[in-house]
């Protein structure tokens, strides 16, 4: 009995702390503004990254961090990855590396945009590349947009294996969803077709999972009725209903900007928890500007799923989102969502997750993103964790562009050093990039 005075007093403090935390997020302060050296330094970071996943030979780290690197090249300096990729020998980095290239001329130089477009080889690259051209070709040449579009369709249709058609038919669709929803909607429908007409029942359901996304923008009904017919069945267990309520959660979480009035019907049928709060997110993240106190009170409701048995990485990871979607509609619920994200994070004992949810509360809690960083970066290296090292350098990028570049710098591991590299140096160019376009 003597000791609950104590205890008193101990809680007392614990509410103490916790409310000058809360207080702490409140008075968030602008991100810290990269300086001329540190753009200078981001663009010699964003070479040295293609310098050394060039070097890189063996193929899978290779192909881990190449087409990312060229596809941030291909936005910033299209001529230069133009030329880059004419020196690649392997088929499929130089086919992406011009896709890339096609995409980012699009708007600006179609007529050279194009001319990548169709030096790509494989049709279902090929395809991308048309789709791209043609939707940034739709206000300015409609005519044109359209002989483009249905260029783009029937390289798609070439494809032979089901497989890539129906990876190219997606990109066909995806590209042109905004500016042209007749095309977009033929090429959905023929790659939902394929994806049905799968013999094996493994390949169906994963090639229906990759379709139904897409295909709940243009029709809903079909897509919702597809779920049903999902499959997966492993060696001792039927997983078909937990593969159905994945579905679900991806139909909803993509049909949330078309229709956030039907994800939020989709959303709440979802009967696993762990499912339903990021279908939710979604929704409230689409309702945020439109509709504020809607999105207050969809993110609410995905914050009451979040309960202490939530997987405490997917739980910080949502709740961080929720603390973004917020910051303007509830100040007070913005920053208690920040503050449960941070907490669960450092009750997840990693650094990717620490940093990842720093990441995610840079823009809006730049202080308290700064030091989650910080305590994920000490921790990547008391564990000697070069994985670790390249997402506190991430992390740290838009609070601290110097020491992020430091650390991504110090990392002997080539694949990490330019995963490092790229990360944050495109983290740091993104707002002039932004600025420029």
């Amino acid at each position: 009995m003597r000791r609950i005075p104590e205890l008193c007093v101990l809680l007392a403090v614990a509410a103490l702390v916790a409310v000058a935390l809360i207080g702490g997020l409140g008075r968030s302060e602008a991100p810290r503004q990269p300086s001329a050296q540190d753009i200078a330094r981001a663009r010699a970071a964003l070479d040295e990254a293609l310098s050394t996943a060039l070097a890189i030979r063996s193929p899978e780290p290779r192909l881990r961090v190449f087409p990312w690197v060229m596809s941030s090249l291909a936005r910033t300096n299209p001529d230069k990855a133009l030329e880059v990729a004419q020196t690649i020998e392997e088929t499929r980095h130089h086919d992406r590396a011009c896709v890339d290239v096609a995409r980012a001329l699009a708007a600006t130089r179609p007529d050279e945009a194009l001319e990548v477009a169709r030096s790509v080889e494989p049709q279902y690259g090929r395809a991308e590349a048309l789709a791209a051209v043609a939707a940034a070709l739709a206000k300015t040449d409609p005519t044109r947009a359209r002989a483009l579009a249905a260029e783009a369709l029937e390289a798609a249709r070439s494809v032979k294996r089901t497989e890539g058609r129906i990876t190219a038919l997606l990109a066909v669709a995806r590209g042109l969803l905004h500016t042209d929803p007749e095309w977009s909607r033929q090429a959905v429908d023929e790659a939902m077709d394929a994806a049905q007409s799968m013999d094996h029942e493994y390949s169906r359901s994963g090639a229906l999972r990759r379709v139904l996304p897409t295909l709940a923008i243009t029709d809903p009904d079909r897509a919702l009725a597809a779920v049903s017919t999902i499959e997966k069945r492993g060696k001792h267990s039927d997983m078909s209903q937990s593969a159905r309520a994945e579905a679900r959660q991806e139909i909803a979480s993509a049909l949330a900007d078309a229709d956030p009035d039907r994800a939020l019907t989709v959303a709440r049928t979802i009967a696993r928890r762990s499912l339903r709060a990021p279908a939710l997110v979604s929704v409230a993240r689409a309702l945020a500007k439109t509709q504020p106190d809607r999105s207050r009170q969809v993110a609410g409701e995905a914050m009451q799923l979040m309960q202490p048995s939530f997987n405490e990485r997917d739980r910080a990871n949502l709740l961080a989102a929720i603390a973004n979607i917020l910051r303007e509609a509830d100040p007070a619920l913005s920053r208690k969502a920040a503050y449960q994200a941070l907490a669960s994070a450092r009750s997840d004992r990693s650094a990717l997750t620490l940093c990842a949810v720093a990441s995610k509360l840079a823009r809006t809690y730049p202080r308290q993103s700064h030091r989650a960083a910080l305590q994920g970066l000490r921790m990547a290296r008391r564990l000697d964790s070069e994985k670790g090292l390249c997402a506190a350098a991430e992390a740290l990028a838009r609070t601290d562009p110097r020491r992020a570049l430091d650390v991504a710098y110090s990392i002997e591991d080539r694949l990490w050093h330019t995963r490092a590299l790229h990360a944050v140096a495109q983290a740091i160019l993104a707002p002039q990039q932004q600025e420029k376009d």
